[in-house]
């Protein structure tokens, strides 16, 4: 967009290192999502990656860019943070600030910031990996018809996987985003229905062409959305079961306020005693992560296998707390 009332431009030489004041809430907001997204607490280096991924293209061309920017830096200033700028944002400040009347550096940063911080949680996901990650397999998925090259994904715990990708999951099946497809281990035959959680990723980029071309995708579609509906999309890879599972009444009404995550159930008997019974199909992974939390508001009555491996995962938190010298 063309600037026609902002002249202000940064020196050449202005120092790296700034002071940034941001409020409480947008502190706490990317401290959390740093520690979420890359696993450590580099606020500084995440801030200067969401500078430079955020699409400012938010503001159409008819939109009062000065008015934007002035409500977001308005915030309050509660927490200052000392950050270091890269290189890449360095060189770029002149280019990313030329629609603002702004008197520094941080102040442009700290607008957009705290206007990060008032997104989902699937917004700033999807801004932190813009321009790595998201790029990529949106590449991948518009590959014109026959030409779709495999995606090879290496997570995080060192494991490569060759992918016939399908798509990115929606917001409304999780607050995160997944890469949805079919997947072998590198060197492996046999394709399962996969999801790949984006924060799981180290790496991802098209395979080799000697690993073949996307095949998969476009016959069994139907069948993996199926498996996403059925299991959830954090669930895709593993094998559905029935699970019972007995509720007080709070622990349906825990039940009836839990979204994340949350198993559906095919049946359901309210017992004489006012406790609930309801049954599920689903993995077993699903069924422990979730009524994890509910503690002795529920109870895994079968399979046997399930309710001994939740009994160990208790016994094993309450052994730690015990062996704490207060």
């Amino acid at each position: 967009m063309p600037n026609n009332h902002y002249n202000y431009s940064f020196e050449p030489k202005q120092e790296q290192r700034q002071h940034l004041s941001l409020s409480r809430y947008a502190s706490d907001t990317v401290e959390n999502d740093s520690i979420t997204f890359t696993g450590d607490k580099n606020v500084s280096g995440f801030i200067n990656r969401i500078v430079l991924n955020y699409n400012m293209y938010i503001l159409d061309d008819t939109a009062d860019n000065q008015q934007w920017f002035d409500t977001n830096a308005g915030y309050s200033k509660d927490v200052t943070r000392k950050i270091r700028l890269n290189n890449a944002l360095y060189n770029k400040l002149d280019e990313l600030t030329e629609l603002y009347d702004i008197s520094s550096p941080a102040t442009f940063i700290k607008a957009i910031i705290e206007n990060y911080s008032r997104k989902t949680l699937f917004e700033r996901e999807e801004i932190y990996y813009a321009d790595d990650l998201i790029k990529v397999i949106k590449e991948n998925l518009n590959s014109p018809k026959g030409s779709k090259r495999l995606l090879k994904v290496t997570t995080k715990k060192h494991e490569v996987f060759i992918v016939d990708a399908l798509r990115i999951s929606d917001s409304y099946e999780s607050p995160f985003h997944y890469l949805i497809g079919y997947s072998k281990r590198d060197g492996g035959d046999e394709y399962k229905a996969s999801s790949f959680r984006l924060s799981n990723i180290a790496n991802i980029g098209s395979a080799p062409k000697s690993k073949g071309m996307s095949k998969i995708i476009g016959q069994k579609d139907s069948k993996l959305e199926e498996i996403v509906k059925t299991n959830g999309v954090p669930y895709v890879l593993g094998e559905s079961s029935e699970f019972e599972v007995r509720l007080t009444v709070r622990g349906k009404a825990m039940y009836d306020s839990i979204f994340h995550q949350r198993p559906k159930y095919t049946e359901f008997v309210i017992n004489s005693d006012g406790s609930f019974t309801m049954t599920f199909y689903c993995t077993e992974r699903q069924i422990m992560n979730y009524f994890t939390n509910f503690c002795d508001e529920a109870l895994i009555l079968s399979p046997e296998s399930t309710c001994k491996a939740m009994e160990d995962k208790y016994r094993r938190g309450y052994e730690s707390y015990k062996n704490i010298s207060l």
